[in-house]
């Protein structure tokens, strides 16, 4: 789980997140929560994976992050693709 801190909502980061991850060939989600964070889970390749969270780190092209917590887990294996989640 991921979650990203700072200028994170209302500037397209979900949908570079959603390609990003595509792209990484990842699955999971990435949703805005009610404080203000995005919160993201992602599951692959752990090359990828440092990858992806890399990109999140260092690379985006929309935003800014100020701080981002990572706590790895298990993977449940049941996702099949990457989605921005509406909640």
């Amino acid at each position: 789980m991921i979650r990203l801190y700072g200028d994170v909502q209302g500037v397209g980061l979900r949908y570079n997140i959603e390609k990003k991850a595509q792209a990484l060939s990842l699955v999971g989600w990435v949703k805005n929560e009610s404080d203000g964070t995005v919160l993201c889970l992602i599951e692959g390749h752990q090359t990828r994976v440092n990858d992806f969270v890399r990109y999140l780190a260092e690379d985006l092209s929309v935003g800014r992050v100020d701080k981002m917590d990572v706590e790895v887990h298990s993977v449940g294996g049941d996702l099949t693709d990457f989605s921005i989640k509406y909640e």
